[in-house]
């Protein structure tokens, strides 16, 4: 979401919080992609996070996988898009931020 428009929904509502979504990575066996753009892309936006706006990492999170899965375990197309299990961990990052202490004892 550009600032311009956080700033609008702030405007309205100041206490309205945000999630940024830092993507997976594209397979970097196609070379329509640039896969070092995606750490900066994830670097951005952690620095935009802060009160009020949390950061779901996914990209970190799919890296982290790779080391030990094949990229086409977690895509639906081999390329650029997720597939089921993909689209979970898409929905279990973002949700984690969620819930309130998550992974507290």
């Amino acid at each position: 979401m550009p600032r311009r428009s956080r700033r609008t929904v702030r405007a309205v509502n100041p206490e309205a919080d945000f999630i940024l979504v830092a993507s997976m990575p594209g397979n970097a066996e196609w070379s329509g992609i640039r896969p070092d753009k995606f750490a900066e892309f994830r670097q951005i936006l952690a620095e935009r996070a802060g009160p009020g706006v949390a950061l779901a990492d996914v990209t970190g999170l799919w890296e982290e996988l790779l080391k030990t899965k094949r990229y086409h375990d977690l895509t639906g197309n081999g390329v650029n898009h997720p597939n089921d299990f993909g689209h979970r961990l898409y929905a279990q990052t973002i949700l984690a931020l969620l819930i309130e202490d998550y992974g507290a004892e």
